[in-house]
């Protein structure tokens, strides 16, 4: 059986490389993306199955990334997204 594929899009770099690693050490392969136009050329290029996005990255907004590619019936995978934004 092969590894998952997983794609982390996250700005925070820090975060992204703690997730990546836990996600290696879990067995997962992982594809990391650090604005928002490179998730999506990643995701567009590549067979997965679960995106972990951030909402507000360089280059495009996460959510948006999850619109264009949820609105081609292809890139049908589960997706977890991830913000720093608080309610104050």
């Amino acid at each position: 059986m092969s590894a998952k594929r997983v794609l982390l899009a996250d700005d925070d770099r820090e975060l992204a490389a703690a997730l990546e690693l836990r996600c290696r050490c879990l067995g997962l392969n992982v594809m990391v993306a650090h604005d928002a136009m490179t998730a999506l050329q990643l995701a567009q290029g590549n067979k997965l199955d679960l995106m972990v996005v951030d909402v507000e990255m360089p280059a495009g907004n996460g959510l948006s990334v999850c619109e264009m590619l949820y609105s081609d019936a292809k890139y049908k995978f589960p997706v977890v997204v991830l913000t720093g934004k608080t309610d104050d």
